[in-house]
């Protein structure tokens, strides 16, 4: 059940994220936007009853929050109700453990996920700081961080790894104007953006043009 819906959260995706790739080909834009506006429009259908979980004998656990990968990636509404009440559940899961409930101990990954969602509404949030908290002593981001124990398990969760460096990326903001940097990201070579490709050196973004700094 879990499976199904996360397949249904990438097809949706793939096909909002074609319409961009394909727009020098106006005839085939219009037919992928299409497309994946009408499986947006049904993607609540996947989701199920909230608070949402990826199996209906499931409490809304760390997997309730991976779901809500449906507002960070624009697929759904901020305000959709569905994902209000799952973030609402959640957040009493979040103030006991730390961090998202799953396995026993806080899942990095899922944690990862709700404060990027969180940092969505409110750009002011520091979440990229609250998440490095999980990591361990080497500052490796385990799959689950238990508040006695610490860091279950050696070394990366790539999806932890890759969370964390999702959520670093969420400090350059896309507008049509350019792009705005808060300041988060303090040395970087050759990061791709739709204008090219920057550098950024103790914060400071040394390429200039329809670049801003926030």
């Amino acid at each position: 059940e879990g499976s199904a819906r996360w397949s249904e959260i990438w097809r949706v995706a793939a096909l909002l994220n074609g319409v961009r790739a394909l727009r020098s080909a106006q005839q085939d834009g219009q037919r992928w936007a299409l497309a994946g506006a009408a499986a947006r429009d049904q993607l609540c259908r996947f989701m199920g009853t909230a608070p949402w979980s990826p199996n209906p004998d499931y409490s809304a656990d760390g997997a309730s929050a991976a779901l809500l990968a449906t507002g960070w990636l624009n697929l759904l509404p901020l305000e959709t109700p569905e994902m209000l009440q799952t973030e609402k559940y959640l957040e009493e899961s979040f103030k006991h453990a730390g961090g998202i409930l799953a396995k026993g101990g806080a899942h990095i990954a899922q944690t990862g996920i709700f404060l990027a969602l969180q940092k969505k509404r409110d750009p002011l949030l520091d979440v990229v700081s609250t998440f490095a908290q999980f990591a361990s002593p080497t500052g490796a981001l385990p799959e689950v961080h238990h508040v006695q124990k610490g860091a279950l398990g050696e070394g990366d969760s790539l999806l932890s790894a890759a969370i964390f460096a999702l959520m670093v990326l969420d400090d350059v903001v896309v507008h049509k104007d350019g792009l705005t940097f808060g300041g988060l990201i303090r040395q970087a070579h050759d990061l791709p953006t739709p204008y090219g490709k920057i550098d950024i050196l103790d914060g400071v973004v040394q390429q200039s043009g329809v670049l801003q700094k926030g």
